[in-house]
């Protein structure tokens, strides 16, 4: 109610919480349902990753068989290559020997054929002699160009340069499966890359992340169904009312205990104004009562255009006669000076030579004596005197033209 005093974090009302509870409750459960297919989508995503891994370990098994078996084959190739090529060699070297002692067989038979013609020169042994010349001439003839041929070495080139074909092809098969596993490889590690970066993103954009900030509000708005006192004070005005769907200001509260006064000041004495200046300041409701306050605040700007400038004044001590919206008459103390005399402007007047002078009033009320003064500091009322006629208890006439007012 207007007037209670409230303390911070006291409750002032409270608001239907039912939406704002359910919007938490629906929240809860999406961030469940969320968490459950991000840990699925994860667990797949790590699947996928060690299948990736794991396919990299067989295909390069594989591409690494592929290439230990070629290896093999153009080894083996090699090989061949020197054990066809000899063989070759071996064959065409035998035929040439063959015919060698082919021609040597016809040549010892003809040397023997003729030592018998030349020992016993029948025409029989002519005859004999003839045949075996013939055979070994016939012989020569036929073996010549294998034994003078070099048939063995063409036979090892053609050999060696057939089996050189089989050792290309064998080579070309190892390069094509070195190639094959530096292409797996590759392809073996953008797929594992590709899996380890599709679950590094899905580990980033986790959407039950984005939920919990939407919980943080949706909490915060079920706090606020509660509404607590932001600070000490008194309730000076109440606009919530049951029932009614809260719009705006609910409460306004106050502290009274800390009041201020809120003033213009001219701008052309804005300049004599400073943080920390006593001000003096009355009001109806304490009558005469001299209360007092200090500057706390100064306005930086004006606040219309005739240059006025809002300054505040903290009351110095509470007063429960004092209440919010009055009005109060205020004095800054620009200058200030102790033990001296004041008097209203009207108590200062002009003796018949002109000097600055009050009038004092004699004890036996009828009495008036003009006491010479200097003015000093002045406010709107008062102004200060002095003069070595003043003295403590005299009394000054307030009016010296006739009121006799003290």
């Amino acid at each position: 109610k207007t007037g209670d005093v409230v303390n911070v974090g006291d409750v002032l009302a409270r608001l239907d919480p039912t939406d704002y509870q359910q919007s938490v409750d629906d929240i809860y459960n999406l961030i469940a349902d969320t968490e459950a297919q991000q840990k699925a989508l994860l667990s797949q995503d790590a699947k996928r990753l060690q299948d990736a891994k794991n396919q990299k370990i067989i295909d390069l098994d594989q591409r690494q068989h592929d290439i230990d078996v070629a290896q093999v084959n153009l080894n083996d190739a090699i090989i061949d290559l020197e054990t066809s090529a000899h063989q070759a060699a071996d064959a065409a070297l035998d035929i040439r020997t063959a015919a060698d002692e082919d021609v040597l067989y016809a040549a010892a038979r003809l040397a023997a054929v003729r030592v018998s013609y030349i020992e016993s020169p029948t025409i029989a042994n002519k005859s004999t002699y003839d045949e075996a010349y013939d055979d070994y001439k016939a012989t020569w003839d036929n073996q010549k160009e294998a034994i003078w041929s070099d048939e063995w070495q063409t036979a090892y080139d053609k050999a060696f340069n057939a089996g050189y074909e089989t050792i290309d092809v064998a080579k070309i098969t190892l390069d094509a499966a070195i190639t094959a596993h530096f292409n797996y490889v590759r392809s073996n590690d953008l797929a594992i890359q590709e899996s380890a970066y599709t679950q590094f993103n899905h580990n980033l954009q986790n959407p039950a992340q984005a939920l919990a900030s939407q919980l943080k509000t949706a909490k915060r708005l079920l706090a606020e169904t509660t509404v607590l006192a932001p600070c000490d004070g008194t309730i000076t005005e109440v606009y919530a009312k049951q029932g009614d769907y809260p719009t705006g200001q609910l409460f306004a509260i106050e502290n009274i205990n800390s009041l201020e006064i809120s003033t213009t000041v001219a701008e052309y004495d804005i300049a004599q104004i400073e943080f920390g200046q006593v001000v003096h300041f009355t009001t109806e409701a304490t009558g005469s009562d001299d209360l007092s306050g200090t500057v706390t605040q100064i306005s930086p700007k004006a606040i219309n255009s005739d240059g006025d400038f809002t300054v505040i004044v903290l009351i110095d001590s509470p007063d429960s006669r004092l209440r919010l919206g009055m009005n109060a008459k205020l004095t800054i103390v620009l200058a200030s000076k102790a033990s001296a005399y004041s008097v209203p402007f009207n108590a200062v007047t002009l003796d018949d030579q002109g000097e600055t002078v009050v009038v004092a009033l004699g004890t036996d009320g009828v009495t008036r004596t003009n006491i010479s003064v200097t003015l000093g500091l002045k406010t709107d009322n008062l102004v200060e005197i002095a003069g070595p006629g003043l003295v403590d208890g005299i009394t000054i006439l307030n009016d010296p033209e006739g009121r006799n007012n003290a």
